[in-house]
C-alpha cells in the first residue's frame, strides 16, 4: 500500500485476515507496526482503524476505501497529520 499524506508517499505492507463480512490484520511502515482493528467489508467498501504510536502520542487514524479486483484505493483521516489517499495491490 502506499498512503500519500501531506508529509509525503509511505510504503506500507499489510497483511490481512478475513473472516466473513470482518478482518483483522496488521501494517508494517517505516514508522512501525500497527494492528488492523474493527475492519468491516461491505460488498465492495471497506473500513478499518489502527493506531499509531508516534512522538509520544497515540493517534487513531481511520481508512475508508474501495476493492477492484486486486486493487484497492481510498482517503485516510491521520488525526492531528490530516488526511491522506492510499492505493494498494495484492501481492501473489
Amino acid at each position: 500500500m502506499t498512503l500519500t499524506s501531506p508529509q509525503g508517499p509511505m510504503d506500507i505492507t499489510m497483511t490481512l485476515t478475513q473472516s466473513g463480512t470482518s478482518f483483522t490484520g496488521t501494517m508494517t511502515s517505516q514508522v512501525g507496526n500497527q494492528e488492523i482493528s474493527d475492519g468491516q467489508i461491505t460488498g465492495r467498501n471497506l473500513t478499518w482503524t489502527a493506531t499509531l504510536q508516534f512522538g509520544g502520542q497515540s493517534i487513531t487514524l481511520s481508512y475508508r476505501g474501495e476493492v477492484e479486483g486486486n486493487r484497492m484505493s481510498g482517503s485516510a483521516e491521520l488525526g492531528s497529520f490530516g488526511s491522506a489517499t492510499f492505493t494498494a495491490e495484492r501481492k501473489p
